[in-house]
């Protein structure tokens, strides 16, 4: 079962949800003892009351109250609860855009590697994690703004980071977030002739596709193709002896002026001058 779609029709738990935000009070008795599920969205899960294992793959987590599990998207587990057992936990959900939006407004220093996954951490919660819940619950019940709310995550996650298993955590989802994005456009052999061209490779229309593209690289498609354009052109300058028309033909720019122009701008002389100064067939 989908979690987030069985909490929705489950009359004994409730999901709050705003903006794409998700907190969930989950209860499950004695009456489903064993079930299968996945996550559709990263989760962080504090339990609240009771015991249950989690199966995955070959591998038995023991859960109970007063300890916090990190699981990430797609992950498809086996639950079980002791007959008669009552379970409760409050669970965070979360994106792998919110994610990377915190990221990137707080500069976390994540490993730039992606580490041996473990796809499911725990550790135990203090008092004052423990209240972060509570607060939750009582701004969506109230109904606060999206704002407050979306703050009120993002003291969460920062509380957190001060503990090694959900760095790691964000780190395995951060690498592998990245990983299948990443591969297609730092390929050297993939050339593109515009940010339409980019975006259809990955099915995605262009304004999603450029805000995507911009949190993971910090620049725009536009200064991506820019950059591959122009080191395509300082490699042909210093290595063939093609005029300067040739070479901004061969590399995409629409006119040879504006390719001169915006040279000048980055390089601080002329592609002419460049290319006398660095190539071998001038040079000799």
């Amino acid at each position: 079962m989908n979690v987030l779609e069985y909490i929705k029709r489950d009359s004994h738990s409730t999901l709050y949800s705003q903006n794409g935000l998700n907190f969930a009070i989950y209860k499950v008795n004695g009456s489903l003892i064993k079930y299968d599920a996945t996550l559709c969205q990263n989760a962080v899960v504090f339990v609240k009351k009771g015991h249950k294992n989690l199966h995955y793959k070959n591998t038995k987590f023991e859960v109970d109250a007063d300890e916090i599990i990190f699981l990430s998207a797609g992950i498809h587990t086996l639950s079980d609860i002791e007959d008669n057992g009552e379970y409760i936990a409050h669970i965070v959900f979360f994106s792998n855009e919110f994610l990377l939006e915190l990221i990137n407004k707080h500069k976390f220093v994540l490993q730039n590697k992606r580490l041996k996954s473990k796809k499911i951490y725990k550790i135990s919660q203090d008092i004052t994690l423990a209240n972060f819940t509570l607060n939750l619950e009582l701004y969506f019940k109230n109904k606060s703004p999206y704002e407050l709310i979306k703050h009120k995550f993002e003291e969460l996650f920062l509380s957190l980071t001060s503990r090694v298993e959900f760095i790691e955590f964000l780190n395995e989802i951060y690498q592998i977030y990245l990983f299948e994005f990443q591969k297609i456009f730092t390929a050297d052999e993939l050339e593109f002739d515009s940010v339409a061209q980019m975006a259809k490779r990955v099915n995605m229309d262009i304004s999603s596709f450029s805000r995507k593209f911009s949190k993971i690289f910090n620049i725009t498609p536009k200064q991506y193709l820019d950059d591959r354009r122009f080191q395509k052109a300082l490699f042909l300058l210093t290595h063939t002896n093609q005029n300067i028309s040739q070479i901004c033909a061969q590399v995409g720019f629409s006119t040879t002026s504006w390719f001169i122009a915006r040279f000048k701008e980055r390089y601080n002389q002329s592609p002419k001058q460049f290319q006398k100064s660095k190539n071998l067939y001038f040079l000799a």
